[in-house]
């Protein structure tokens, strides 16, 4: 199976109205991401797709003349996949200052898939095939009270799902107004898990390793499974080190870090327990795996991040399946962001089975089919 074309469209996907969160001083109106398709001599068609917080013009230029004259008239295989990434990707400690052409390389192995009648889980060697999303719920611009986060946890339980990372506390660390919403969550609910993410507080204010003890520790009372970012963990590692040393609940990041080297330096240092590589950022499927595999050598976790929707979504779950993740990142805050949001092009959406857990699509390849109205999304 050859390749005979490549085609880079521009997406974007309107929240159902526009969302004021508290990371942002713009209102988040919609997703956008590029989507990639792959064409074959065959007549077979692979997808990928990555978001992008903005189009990126030079990046579509990397695409056109680096990229795509290296895979163009090449032959569909996993050798081709390991060659695109030793020339795109990073060596050593080498850094580049456009994103990784993630969207191609899961487009190669959605059609290696195609080409060999097997889901990408499995292709890769992967046995999981439920994995457990938590609703990823973003913090709103003004301070949300304690029974507003209630009913919120309420709704997306009644949605179906039986985990959710909370938002809370991006400009302004209140490690006792954190805990006080847990508390009164784990009241009403306790068959929910439930994760909290600071979003590097460090950069709007300065937390510190004692305010991060206290909230950490005050967390371990309510089972929450992690702590996402309360610390530096790349810079100034040692206090997200010894923070890790001196509290039972897990500590996560890495959602936004793209280079396997960075990730090793840091679960050296134990500057964290659970490392979060986004294939979007990671260059793709087969780094993620690769990243999964340094995590296990240092006794850590590996929980992908992943922040975006539809193919992007798809692609994830195959990942966790192949390395065992017990999670998936779902985004979701109704009713700005909801299902619909997030498998507009799909044309059937990943349902929730009754235990929170969602099977991996078994068709070939990515195992999806992009709906016939997805073109409309295209700018």
């Amino acid at each position: 199976m050859q390749i005979t074309g490549i085609k880079l469209h521009k997406i974007e996907i309107p929240l159902a109205s526009e969302f004021y969160t508290m990371h942002s001083k713009k209102p988040f109106r919609k997703f956008q991401e590029y989507l990639v398709e792959i064409t074959t001599h065959a007549g077979k068609i692979g997808f990928g797709s990555c978001w992008f917080k903005n189009f990126n013009p030079e990046w579509e230029n990397f695409i056109e003349t680096k990229v795509a004259p290296f895979i163009l008239n090449k032959n569909i295989d996993q050798v081709l996949v390991k060659n695109f990434v030793n020339r795109f990707y990073y060596k050593q400690n080498q850094t580049q200052n456009i994103p990784l052409p993630s969207c191609l390389e899961i487009a190669l192995w959605d059609l290696i898939g195609k080409k060999h009648k097997k889901p990408i889980y499995k292709l890769l060697g992967g046995k999981k095939n439920r994995i457990k999303p938590y609703a990823s719920l973003l913090e709103p611009s003004s301070k949300m009270s304690i029974k507003k986060w209630i009913y919120l946890i309420e709704q997306t339980y009644k949605k179906g799902f039986r985990a959710a990372k909370l938002h809370i506390g991006t400009n302004k660390i209140d490690p006792y107004y954190i805990v006080d919403v847990v508390k009164n969550i784990r009241k009403k609910r306790d068959d929910i898990d439930l994760m909290i993410d600071v979003m590097q507080s460090w950069k709007t204010n300065c937390i510190g390793l004692q305010k991060a003890k206290i909230l950490a520790q005050k967390l371990e009372k309510y089972n929450v499974k992690w702590l996402e970012e309360p610390l530096p963990y790349i810079d100034s590692s040692e206090t997200s080190s010894i923070l890790a040393k001196l509290v039972n609940i897990d500590i996560a990041g890495g959602g936004r870090l793209s280079n396997p080297i960075i990730f090793e330096e840091i679960l050296k240092n134990n500057s964290l327990d659970i490392i979060q590589p986004d294939i979007q950022n990671t260059g793709g499927i087969y780094q993620t795996i690769k990243i999964s595999e340094i995590a296990k050598k240092y006794n850590k976790k590996c929980i992908p991040h992943f922040y975006g929707t539809n193919i992007g979504f798809i692609a994830t779950l195959h990942t966790c399946g192949v390395i065992n993740s017990p999670y998936i990142e779902y985004p979701y805050h109704p009713p700005y962001i909801t299902s619909g949001t997030i498998f507009a092009l799909l044309d059937k959406p990943i349902i929730l089975e009754k235990d929170g857990y969602v099977k991996i699509p078994e068709k070939p390849g990515l195992g999806i089919n992009l709906d016939e109205t997805w073109t409309d999304y295209i700018v």
